[in-house]
């Protein structure tokens, strides 16, 4: 982007300008027709901060004014009930594992660290990351519930049919 010194002229237009009440596009735009250099709002903006000459904010069309929101009734304070913790007891599975270390670990046998053994894992096989009974731990089944509003509305994107 070319850059310009701002000559005395320039400065004395942009004074003058800024005492008829001109704001900052409306100086620019008359700045870049009489000296043919393009002028920006905040180049006209920049010089007059460094100036410190203060630009008076014309004023314009003002908004319709807004609906000021109703003020909403107090709510009640809610109520802090503690309710005891729910822990969940995890089904004992007992499972015959082999107390694997790491570099004995390979692929399709069961990740699960043994809580008896430091640095030791389950090693029975697997499909996924755990064997059955670590799977059955470690994630949680949901049951099916059936959502009857989706046949109603022709599928999950809205095909009827």
């Amino acid at each position: 982007m070319p850059q310009h010194v701002w000559t005395d002229s320039w400065v004395d237009r942009l004074r003058a300008l800024i005492d008829k009440g001109k704001s900052g596009q409306q100086i620019a735009d008359i700045l870049t027709y009489e000296f043919r250099v393009k002028f920006t709002r905040n180049g006209v903006i920049g010089k007059t901060h460094r100036l410190g000459i203060r630009v008076k904010s014309v004023p314009g069309p003002r908004p319709h004014p807004r609906h000021k929101p109703k003020p909403k009734p107090p709510r009640a304070p809610r109520s802090r009930r503690s309710l005891p913790p729910t822990v969940i007891e995890p089904t004992p599975v007992l499972l015959d594992c082999r107390g694997l270390t790491l570099m004995e670990l390979k692929g399709g046998l069961c990740a699960w660290p043994v809580a008896d053994a430091p640095v030791r894992y389950c090693g029975l096989p697997c499909v996924g990351s755990y064997c059955p009974g670590h799977s059955a731990i470690a994630y949680e089944r949901r049951p099916k519930v059936p959502r009857p509003y989706l046949w109603l509305e022709g599928g999950r994107h809205g095909r009827r049919g």
